[in-house]
């Protein structure tokens, strides 16, 4: 009974070991915050979209700005912050996400490459060739929005949990 038990301990253990979040921060000051199997991290700072991209591929390998594949994912995303990040201080209805048509005008795509979308029904995207080439999400709704690149906001990175 012993063995049967320690061998649960262990196991269990080894899967809260393999489902963990950077512990660094990357001087963004919010920490990473797992949903599901990946980890996010929620940036306070406006910024441009190629800025936020760059920003997000420096804080840890493999991390990329978060590219949401699921309504529950989105919503995991968001609710992992609740308790510790006041999303409203970026003056911002939207905070930039992994989604872009740059390199393939009118065709927007999630930068790892996967095929899901969540558009606002309100008439996006708009289809402004080189107007409106980057995606953004609402914290409030999960929806996405075409915006032009040059704007700021915040953003939210996410890179796979280790």
């Amino acid at each position: 009974m012993k063995t049967l038990l320690l061998a649960t301990v262990l196991a269990t253990i080894g899967q809260l070991a393999l489902t963990a979040c950077p512990s660094s921060s990357g001087g963004s000051g919010a920490p990473w915050r797992e949903a599901g199997d990946a980890c996010y991290q929620a940036v306070l700072i406006p910024s441009k979209w190629t800025l936020a991209r760059d920003t997000c591929e420096k804080l840890h390998p493999g991390a990329h700005l978060a590219t949401v594949t699921s309504d529950m994912e989105t919503w995991h995303m968001f609710n992992s912050f609740r308790d510790d990040v006041d999303l409203t201080v970026c003056r911002s209805f939207f905070h930039w996400i992994g989604v872009t048509d740059i390199g393939h005008d009118d065709v927007f795509k999630l930068i790892d490459g996967g095929d899901y979308e969540n558009w606002s029904s309100f008439v996006e995207p708009l289809h402004k060739p080189n107007q409106e080439d980057c995606g953004a999400i609402s914290p409030h709704t999960g929806s996405w929005y075409g915006d032009p690149c040059a704007n700021e906001h915040c953003f939210v990175c996410e890179v796979a949990a280790i």
